[in-house]
């Protein structure tokens, strides 16, 4: 089964010319066009195994070096094929379903953007959650990998879903947060000076 896939880049020009929404469907990216095309064909070729070690192993070919970093919600960065493989190793524990279907996407010099929508199950129940890669690349290999979605859905399927908690505990890497530094309010200054008094 071919989805076909419409190029951010058409939709919008054929929505600009027509005045209507563009088709959703229109075209897979080439694994013999541009670099940038061919690297958004092979992510869709490895998300097309879903959670599994076939997949990590097609996304680790795309990988440009040990310095390829991967940015995410949720989770800690992580550079290489080592830090990606442990990074999404976790997730697949957490989501042992998931799966990436590629929705839109569009290239440009050097930069991939793929509109994605990842579904599976946490704690037995369904999940959906829609998001954007934005691919920095070197021909067609990954220099920098950002990912942005909402990631309030996902907590809140991982509150409301108690026997997903010890997975999510152990294979979550959250941000950590940053370190605060005591206030020096007026009020603390005034006590120091009439201790001193």
């Amino acid at each position: 089964m071919s989805q076909q896939v419409t190029p951010l880049s058409m939709q919008a020009k054929s929505a600009a010319t027509n005045g209507t929404d563009p088709p959703a469907t229109n075209r897979v990216p080439s694994s013999t066009g541009s670099p940038e095309e061919r690297y958004v064909a092979r992510w869709r070729e490895g998300w097309s195994y879903g959670a599994s070690q076939r997949c990590l192993d097609e996304h680790a070919t795309t990988i440009f070096d040990e310095h390829t970093l991967y940015i995410q919600p949720l989770f800690n960065a992580v550079s290489g094929e080592r830090g990606m493989r442990e990074l999404f190793e976790g997730i697949f524990a957490l989501i042992p379903d998931l799966r990436a279907e590629l929705d839109h996407w569009a290239v440009n010099e050097s930069v991939a953007l793929i509109e994605f929508t990842l579904t599976g199950t946490i704690g037995g129940k369904p999940i959906r959650v829609r998001g954007v890669d934005r691919m920095k690349l070197d021909g067609d290999k990954l220099v920098l990998r950002e990912t942005y979605f909402d990631p309030l859905p996902l907590l809140i399927a991982l509150l409301t879903r108690p026997r997903a908690w010890p997975r999510a505990l152990r294979n979550m890497r959250v941000h950590p947060l940053p370190r605060l530094r005591p206030s020096r309010t007026p009020r603390a200054s005034n006590r120091k000076m009439s201790e001193q008094s």
